[in-house]
């Protein structure tokens, strides 16, 4: 009888730190999870970010190009009007 109620001892004590365990983990695991799920929203809000300064330099590129074919034009012009001096 006596080793009955030791053995049921330990079975409840080896369950309880089994339980302990399982929920550490889980707090391990939550924690994690929570930190992953943090530094993945920072990566996607980081690469928006990035994908609306590349937008906006290539908007601005655009004009450059414009202004860049004014320049050209204005040169020729001059070039022309050198040309009939």
């Amino acid at each position: 009888m006596c080793s009955a109620v030791s053995f049921r001892f330990c079975v409840q004590v080896t369950l309880q730190a089994l339980t302990g365990n399982s929920v550490e983990y889980m707090q391990v695991y939550r924690d994690a999870s929570e930190r992953v799920a943090r530094e993945v929203h920072a990566g996607v809000s980081y690469g928006r970010a990035l994908l609306e300064s590349s937008q906006q330099i290539d908007k601005d590129m655009q004009r450059v190009g414009a202004l860049s074919e004014q320049v050209r034009a204005i040169s020729r012009a001059l070039t022309r009007l050198e040309a009939i001096l």
